[in-house]
């Protein structure tokens, strides 16, 4: 797996690996994402302490162990790589042997031009292969040279426009790579063009880092095959010299903010991710799908992967390979454009403008000593004194002569401590809808808007 990071899916996926590789001596890719953090150095180490102290590890150097002030001073320190056995002169490019395979690791972040160091010591490196012995090569790098998701698009194109045809010569067999929180599976592809003898490219770049999963995809290139964005584990079983049996499965998903009044079952919160995201530790899940071209969902991806006869691997000496193509090719027409979605709904009519109603004295149903009080209704669930909610229906309202609002107050108990206190209670209240009333009248008196002073005084 690779920009696997050190989170709940980290370490979902670390024991996955562990179940699957125990005993075998298979070697992963990893990375730890320590971004200039030191301590997360040693707190990865112990996370993936149970499976690395069983199954031995090839390494490779990502962005995120040169960037952030790392200049690779960390991952050299802890991760020795066999580079000299290998003839390098940097432990950032080497190769190894592992049973019938041979493995090479490249830097995605040195020099990559024909004459550099990386590019000199890659063509030894290919003259030393014996592939009676190890029919299987492997190159392992971080940044994609074919990649159809929006994210990281073009960032190794001058290190495929460097080395892809020494890969393409040497029959590079698999070219897997990191970088893109995805997974892709590619068929042969060579500068562009669909070629059966040139390396089938894997992107594995979900491993379960805190950053997330990429989910928007470009249009489908002929040589995309399988994508999906979700977090999972890949391994690779060498069943001869011309056949290995490729398995990808789906081990979690990004989801989008999580309710925290009630969290889905079986779910991690996203390490340094964005507030309340989340990812789904259920196989069975979902990955996210982003807009433009998306994708379909695939929770698992299984394929034999099969290549010639170790004597005819290399292109120049298999007749059945197609000549190289010195320009890239490009795929018209392209299927459609998917239809843009629909727009939202268009906002409904306003409604016809309100008018203030009016009455006056004697207007029905008011008698001719009351005050006729019209209220247009803008102000929600308020209440008062004297009307319940405020504002009522819009509509005209009459307002009885203050004396026969204001009443003599009633004696409400026999005991004499308590009624006291009833009636000054009742008092004080009187005192208020007075104040209110007469606020309310001078407002109507003049002409201004009752409701606001109804709103300050009652």
């Amino acid at each position: 797996g690779a920009d696997i990071g050190q989170g709940s899916l980290s370490e979902k996926n670390m024991k996955v690996l562990k179940e699957g590789l125990d005993g075998l001596g298979n070697s992963p890719v990893f990375l730890s994402y320590a971004d200039g953090f030191n301590p997360r150095w040693d707190t990865w180490s112990m996370m993936f302490e149970p499976l690395l102290s069983k199954v031995q590890m090839i390494s490779c150097v990502g962005n995120h162990e040169v960037s952030s002030s790392e200049q690779f001073v960390n991952y050299d320190a802890r991760f020795p790589t066999p580079y000299k056995a290998s003839g390098s002169t940097s432990p950032h490019w080497f190769s190894k042997e592992v049973g019938p395979v041979h493995v090479i690791s490249l830097c995605s972040y040195c020099a990559t031009y024909p004459g550099s160091w990386q590019y000199e010591w890659l063509v030894s490196d290919f003259e030393s292969i014996d592939r009676e012995k190890t029919p299987w090569v492997i190159v392992m790098t971080h940044a994609p040279w074919y990649n159809s998701n929006t994210a990281h698009q073009g960032e190794a194109e001058p290190h495929r426009v460097d080395m892809e045809e020494l890969l393409y010569d040497n029959g590079v067999d698999i070219f897997v790579n990191g970088h893109v929180h995805s997974y892709e599976r590619s068929i042969g592809v060579y500068n562009g063009c669909l070629n059966e003898c040139a390396p089938n490219f894997i992107t594995l770049g979900d491993g379960g880092n805190y950053e997330g999963t990429y989910y928007n995809w470009i249009q489908p290139p002929p040589w995309s095959v399988v994508r999906e964005s979700s977090f999972g584990v890949a391994f690779l079983e060498i069943e001869n010299a011309t056949h290995a049996y490729w398995n990808w499965t789906r081990q979690g998903c990004e989801k989008g903010p999580v309710p925290a009044s009630n969290p889905p079952k079986a779910v991690s919160i996203l390490h340094d991710g964005p507030p309340d995201w989340a990812i789904d530790l259920d196989p069975e899940c979902e990955g996210m799908l982003g807009g433009g071209w998306s994708t379909d969902r695939f929770s698992a991806d299984r394929t034999w992967i099969v290549r010639p006869e170790p004597s005819k691997r290399k292109p120049a000496a298999n007749s059945a390979c197609p000549a190289k193509n010195d320009a890239p090719c490009t795929f018209p027409p392209y299927p459609p454009a998917p239809p843009p979605p629909p727009g939202p709904p268009p906002d409904p009519p306003a409604p016809p403008p309100r008018t203030h109603p009016t009455c006056n004295p004697g207007d029905p149903p008011c008698g001719e000593s009351d005050n006729c009080m019209c209220i247009v209704s803008d102000y929600p669930s308020r209440r008062s004194m004297l009307f319940g909610p405020i504002p009522p229906p819009d509509g005209c309202y009459c307002l009885p002569p203050i004396d026969e609002i204001l009443r003599p107050a009633t004696v409400f108990s026999n005991d004499p401590r308590e009624n006291e206190l009833l009636t000054r209670m009742a008092a004080k209240y009187d005192h208020k809808k007075k104040a209110c009333l007469e606020a309310i009248t001078d407002s109507i008196a003049v002409g201004e808007n009752p409701l606001e002073s109804m709103l300050g005084s009652c």
